[in-house]
């Protein structure tokens, strides 16, 4: 399995690897206005976005390092964002199965350690764009926050 050596990397590869159905496809930072193919970027999709990293110092060399960063779900109802919402959070498993993001303990991190991995907050509110047909959009955000500390 590929391994990153930053979380927002890692976060993209463990998103690529949940199993929940049906999975809209990823972008970081922002969705493009075309896909692959050259047709308009359609719902529903997912935004990563990093909000950055903090250090905390501590005895050595080896700081804290925590991160935040959220994913923006685009679709075109509450009810699609929501379903994407539940596959980040649990995947297709049960609250205790950590299998997603929630509480999980591990990202395809190279030369980092997690120490947490915590869900921050969620907020669904319409967009203020409109997909190809005028509707309105929904958007849920979904922020965590990751403790780690590198490798010895």
């Amino acid at each position: 399995m590929p391994t990153s050596l930053s979380v927002i990397g890692a976060v993209l590869l463990k998103y690529e690897g949940l199993a929940f159905e049906p999975k809209p496809p990823v972008h970081f930072d922002q969705a493009p206005f075309r896909d692959a193919s050259g047709f308009a970027t359609t719902l529903p999709y997912v935004v990563v976005t990093d909000d950055g990293t903090t250090f905390e110092q501590t005895f050595g060399h080896r700081p804290v390092e925590n991160t935040a960063f959220r994913f923006d779900i685009f679709a075109g109802s509450l009810t699609a964002a929501d379903a994407v919402l539940h596959g980040i959070r649990f995947d297709t498993g049960a609250v205790d199965d950590d299998l997603g993001f929630d509480f999980a303990g591990d990202l395809p991190l190279n030369g980092l350690q997690i120490l947490s991995m915590l869900p921050a907050n969620v907020i669904r509110a319409l967009d203020a764009a409109r997909d190809g047909t005028a509707r309105q959009v929904f958007r849920a955000t979904l922020r965590y926050a990751v403790s780690c500390q590198r490798n010895a």
